[in-house]
């Protein structure tokens, strides 16, 4: 380690060293958001006489490898490990299977709301199936061949493949997200007059709210900027793997806050209910899974 702290930093490390920083701090944010959500997980999952459904197990399968993927980033991060050809690619493969978990909150979601409509489940059940092409990732994220820096082992290198991952991921999020968007405008007769009003406006932005929808506007968004950074030529290997860490935490976040709104019915499945004042979207069914 003194040999290597002789060296002059090379601009690699400042950036090797910048991702350090940025990957202990994506994983304290969810560390501190997993901490404050056990006391409304244990109020949500604690209702006598109701049985695990699919969904449920979603949500704790999702939690669980996302937990797993950011502690064992987290510990490779902070000291050093030795094999640089095991943990990387573990923590890949657990990344890999974390989105698809993600998504598929997403999918039950979208299930839910169009229950009715065959055709656009077996659609958003398609798009779903093509996000298990993250499975590229654990043979896209070069390792250092060699331990560095005191026994780390950075990634030194993103193939463009991965980018397969998360263009199927972006595309299912927002075709999903923009179906039900379009569905509570389009059947929900905000405006008797047919014309769009600030007061309809402001119907439409309760509804999108208090039914989750706008939780999820952040996500897909930043997967769109994730395809271009991993795209990109001109940013660094380091914050391109870092990019990538981020987007699964904060996705899971996100599609684990909507999932326990609605278990505590602090967000509505049913824009019914959602306020007396909003009459006209009355007609808006949500079915539960």
């Amino acid at each position: 380690m003194s040999d290597a702290l002789s060296t002059p930093p090379t601009a690699s490390f400042y950036h090797l060293q910048n991702a350090t920083y940025l990957h202990t701090a994506i994983a304290s944010i969810w560390i501190w958001d997993t901490l404050s959500s056990l006391p409304r997980e244990y109020e949500a999952f604690h209702v006598r006489g109701r049985r695990m459904a699919l969904p449920d197990f979603a949500y704790i399968l999702s939690r669980i490898v996302t937990g797993g993927l950011v502690l064992g980033d987290l510990i490779c991060t902070v000291r050093p490990y030795v094999g640089c050809n095991h943990a990387p690619t573990i923590l890949a493969w657990l990344g890999a299977i974390a989105i698809p978990l993600n998504t598929l909150l997403f999918l039950i979601r979208a299930d839910a709301v169009f229950k009715r409509h065959n055709k656009s489940r077996v659609v958003f059940g398609t798009l779903w199936l093509s996000t298990l092409a993250t499975f590229t990732a654990p043979f896209s994220f070069i390792p250092s061949p060699v331990e560095i820096l005191g026994g780390f082992c950075p990634i030194i290198q993103v193939k463009k493949m991965v980018s397969a991952g998360a263009i199927t991921v972006a595309l299912f999020d927002t075709v999903v997200f923009f179906s039900i968007t379009f569905h509570i405008i389009s059947i929900g007769n905000f405006n008797k007059y047919g014309s769009l009003s600030l007061k309809s406006t402001g119907r439409v932005s309760k509804t999108l709210l208090l039914t989750g929808q706008l939780y999820y506007v952040p996500v897909f968004m930043l997967n769109t900027l994730i395809i271009a950074v991993v795209l990109s030529s001109s940013v660094e290997a380091p914050y391109q793997h870092t990019a990538v860490f981020f987007d699964i935490v904060f996705q899971n976040i996100m599609t684990c806050q909507v999932f326990r709104l609605l278990r505590l019915g602090i967000l509505y499945e049913d824009p019914k209910i959602c306020s007396d004042s909003m009459d006209s979207v009355s007609n808006i069914i949500f079915e539960n899974v």
